[in-house]
């Protein structure tokens, strides 16, 4: 294979063999358009692969990379999968047409080159190497072709700061904000701009739980996440550690006073984690597209009432409250007492009528829950009350599956969620049990 200059993608893969001989003269690369490589061949010669669009370097045997690769000025997509290499080329600056960059698997790389902002055709960086690898980031406002970009690591430092997202307005799919704890205030946050970031599909906000967060924190939280306001395009939202007490207005308001969290009507999936101040849930029982909903770790919430599902007590009762709502998660409430049964304090007609799995874990002092899941298929619970089960077991009739473990007081298997549907049973660590019912007649499916 001497002559390859009649070649545009060429793919060389060494299994630890020998690799066949190739001349990489400039005249025998000059229609090389693809390169994609496992061994290290190259040496210094990369610079003579003028023409090259797309790079791909791979593999345990490449132990450096020329700086010569910054001759590659044409230049679009470059892949670094190289697990030995201790360092980037610098010249990787240099590349002012590189459009994707990807640097995968290259655990003893601790810094990235300099300059970076230089790229100004990029449109998509991905740094799997390590966290933070993405703290390293610097500049990147300047970068205004980006399109994706999944973690921002914000800091105090000039070309860390959140207000370099501000002018990133090509930003898609999803972006994970974190430390947001070195933010000053809610201008300093408005400064991402994201309420006009229409094509970012998913947004988490994070704040770190370490001691860091202690240090630097300017106590100012729940201003921070007001002045996040995501665009009304969000189809995901996870707030993480937030330190504040209420949530934001924006989670609230709607643009028609009867028309309850228009905001919001195109969200599928929210996770509440670690909110730890926080003294009541949200209202999202209006969300017409909500699928998924986690709730962890609210330890000051005692009660899940009414507004958990409606702000509004006349006739908007007449629609279904969580109307698409098919997987909910509460865990770790350890102040929960109460979690209200809407249709019984209300004119609720409809309530969860999609839900297929329930997941109740660690919330100690659950007592009381609803009793109205008319689709559910999935029921997981642990480390409650047995009075909390018996409400939620007491109308079943789509049961597909029960787990059952820790609760307290339960002395005896309800005969209800025995249905005839019902096809895995798992039950263990109920201290209490002592009677388990003739199933005979009604487990036929199981």
């Amino acid at each position: 294979m001497d002559d390859i200059s009649h070649v545009q993608r060429l793919s060389i893969q060494s299994e630890g063999e020998i690799v066949p001989r190739i001349s990489f003269s400039k005249v025998s690369v000059r229609r090389l358009r693809t390169l994609v490589s496992n061994a290290d061949v190259f040496g210094n010669m990369l610079s003579n692969f003028k023409c090259l669009r797309v790079l791909k370097l791979s593999g345990f045997s490449i132990i450096e990379l020329s700086e010569s690769i910054g001759r590659l000025i044409h230049l679009r997509f470059l892949h670094i999968s190289c697990p030995n290499i201790k360092a980037l080329p610098k010249s990787i600056t240099k590349l002012y047409n590189l459009q994707t960059l990807n640097i995968w698997g290259c655990y003893r790389v601790d810094e990235l080159p300099k300059d970076l902002k230089n790229l100004v055709n990029l449109r998509s960086i991905s740094v799997n190497s390590s966290v933070r690898m993405w703290s390293l980031l610097k500049d990147i406002g300047q970068l205004k072709c980006l399109q994706t970009f999944p973690f921002f690591f914000v800091k105090q430092d000039a070309g860390h700061r959140i207000g370099e997202l501000g002018q990133l307005n090509q930003l898609r799919g999803v972006l994970g904000i974190m430390d947001l704890e070195n933010v000053r205030d809610k201008e300093e946050a408005r400064g991402a701009n994201l309420a006009e970031k229409a094509k970012i599909d998913g947004l988490s906000f994070c704040w770190d739980y370490s001691r860091t967060r202690k240090e630097v924190n300017y106590h100012n939280e729940e201003d921070v996440l007001e002045g996040l306001q995501p665009h009304q395009n969000l189809k995901s939202l996870r707030i993480g550690n937030f330190g504040g007490k209420k949530f934001p207005s924006w989670m609230l308001r709607s643009c028609d006073a009867k028309d309850a969290l228009s905001l919001f009507d195109n969200l599928i999936e929210i996770n509440f984690s670690g909110c730890t101040e926080c003294e009541e849930v949200p209202t999202l029982g209006h969300l017409p597209c909500l699928k998924f909903l986690v709730i962890e770790g609210m330890d000051k919430v005692t009660c899940i009432g009414v507004k958990f599902y409606t702000m509004y007590s006349d006739d908007s009762y007449r629609n279904a409250l969580f109307p698409a709502l098919r997987k909910l998660k509460l865990k770790n409430m350890n102040c929960l007492v109460e979690w209200q049964d809407v249709m019984e304090v209300t004119a609720a007609r409809v309530v969860f009528p999609c839900l297929e799995e329930l997941t109740i874990e660690e919330c100690t002092e659950l007592r009381s829950a609803p009793c109205h899941f008319p689709f559910l298929q999935k029921l997981k619970i642990s480390i409650v009350y047995n009075t909390a089960l018996e409400r939620i077991s007491s109308n079943l009739t789509t049961l597909k599956s029960a787990q059952i473990s820790v609760v307290s007081g339960l002395t005896f298997v309800l005969e209800q969620l025995f249905c005839t549907s019902l096809q895995s049973l798992q039950i263990q660590s109920c201290k209490d049990l002592s009677y388990i019912p003739d199933t005979s007649q009604s487990l036929i499916s199981l």
